[in-house]
């Protein structure tokens, strides 16, 4: 199996998605939603420039283009997503295991949202990340977290924890095509070694009051808002 083939059957379950891009918008900015942190911690997004790391879905890119100055998604089988459905954003297959193709400085948003989990090495997706955001510039990553208690809890009792869909195993996709564990504490370690400073922590879910109280704990996953260095 080819690098491209490997990450295809996660981009052929997406470019199913029903195209409503109304019904996406309002989703966007629902509270416990990946990507409501983006409009909690950022503000005049129509003044700015984001690129998103494998999107995840025609319609969450497309209510998302409609929000910022100028907008670009990258993915490895990007163009296998649009398909027949009428695209209205900037899009162009990248292998995001290899070093982008932007220079220094490029955005004034990152977004990569369960993106990096899947890919080979987080060093060098931070690293990169980092690299293409601009000075006091804005990275929004989700990641899900091993440390819930109901992970604790899988493996107390010998099981391995699912950090992805609880079908993985009849997809034949391995946790989902997840390649990576994170905590909160190593997010926040990752981040401060490429100057990338942690601003906020978004529980995604339901029962925010609760995974609100500990994270660490609560949440299966959670969206992390950091701040490019000056």
């Amino acid at each position: 199996m080819d690098m491209r083939n490997f990450y295809l059957n996660h981009a052929d379950k997406l470019s199913a998605m029903a195209l409503d891009v109304d019904a996406a918008a309002r989703t966007l900015r629902t509270p416990g939603q990946r990507y409501f942190a983006i409009y909690d911690s950022i503000e005049n997004l129509n003044e700015l420039s984001a690129l998103e790391w494998g999107f995840g879905s025609i319609s969450m890119a497309s209510a998302l283009s409609r929000e910022f100055k100028s907008y670009h998604a990258i993915d490895i089988a990007a163009s296998n997503l649009p398909r027949d459905q009428d695209v209205s954003f900037d899009y162009g297959d990248h292998d995001l295991n290899r070093d982008l193709p932007f220079p220094d400085n490029s955005f004034d948003v990152s977004i990569a949202m369960m993106v990096i989990e899947h890919l080979f090495d987080p060093f060098h997706s931070f690293r990169e990340i980092s690299r293409i955001t601009k000075p006091d510039g804005f990275v929004v990553i989700n990641f899900p977290l091993l440390t819930s208690i109901k992970n604790r809890l899988y493996l107390l009792f010998g099981e391995i924890p699912t950090t992805s869909s609880r079908e993985w195993w009849n997809y034949e996709e391995w946790d989902g095509g997840h390649l990576h564990n994170f905590s909160i504490k190593l997010v926040k370690k990752l981040g401060e070694k490429y100057s990338l400073e942690m601003q906020g922590v978004y529980a995604v879910g339901n029962h925010l009051w609760l995974k609100n109280v500990s994270p660490q704990l609560f949440c299966h996953e959670a969206s992390f808002v950091f701040r490019s260095a000056s």
